[in-house]
């Protein structure tokens, strides 16, 4: 639970610095489940703007549909800028009840381990995004996500030396394997 908790605490992270850093209007990270091919809303951070109020609170959960822009997007493992009509109808689609005033979109998948773990979208109205708010955002998410893999490695490497060394310390059969003159 704990390792869950901590990565819900860098995804907001993440999400507070691109919408600074970018100058969205809403960022949001969705959760993948391979099984069930199907993203669900995990966080979302917004701007202090008018135009955002009207986001459901609620869990939301969309089925990923193959031929869509998401599964290209998985694909080419790569951020999608997206300033167009037909992009924007492509987002809207996923989530209809998402995004009603928002005109511009980055869409950044996330892997781990060669799978797709989420899906971080950034939207915001009037101007659009560039190659460099993708580049921003991906060099804030690859950053802190390296941060986020290498505290998992440390704290269970932690776990596995605290765990041999209490089996060493209360079994007198190991000692002996290890020092038998003792």
């Amino acid at each position: 639970m704990k390792e869950h908790a901590d990565r819900n605490e860098y995804i907001n992270l993440i999400l507070s610095k691109v919408l600074k850093f970018t100058n969205s209007n809403l960022t949001c990270f969705f959760s993948h489940d391979e099984v069930r091919q199907e993203i669900s809303l995990v966080s979302i951070k917004r701007s202090q703007a008018k135009n955002v109020n009207c986001i459901k609170e609620e869990q939301i959960t969309c089925k990923l549909v193959q031929n869509s822009f998401l599964s290209e997007l998985i694909e080419k493992r790569k951020s999608l800028i997206i300033n167009d009509l037909v992009g924007v109808n492509n987002v809207l689609s996923i989530c209809p009840d998402l995004f009603t005033e928002m005109d511009n979109f980055i869409v950044l998948p996330l892997f781990e381990k060669g799978k797709l773990y989420g899906i971080f979208l950034f939207a915001k109205s009037k101007t659009n995004f560039d190659k460099i708010d993708a580049q921003i955002a991906e060099v804030l998410i690859n950053g802190i996500w390296r941060a986020v893999e290498k505290s998992e490695r440390e704290d269970e490497k932690e776990r596995l030396l605290e765990q041999t060394k209490a089996l060493i310390d209360k079994h007198e059969a190991i000692m002996l394997l290890i020092e038998p003159y003792s």
